[in-house]
């Protein structure tokens, strides 16, 4: 478990746990997604749709010293 917290987006056993109630049916997949990279404008690397999750072209822009 602790394991599973430290590389996780829920900073308490209860919080990940809370996470199956979210799946309404006898059985299912819920899918967290986090941490998204930015591009300079903003933009995330995914688009989420109703219907699909599409990868953005990322243009990350590097401050090379």
């Amino acid at each position: 478990m602790n394991l599973l917290l430290k590389y996780s987006p829920f900073a308490t056993k209860q919080e990940l746990l809370d996470q199956f109630d979210k799946i309404e049916q006898e059985c299912g997949t819920y899918i967290c997604i986090y941490n998204l990279k930015l591009n300079s404008n903003g933009d995330s690397e995914m688009t989420f749709t109703d219907d699909d999750i599409l990868m953005n072209e990322l243009k990350v822009e590097y401050d090379r010293k």
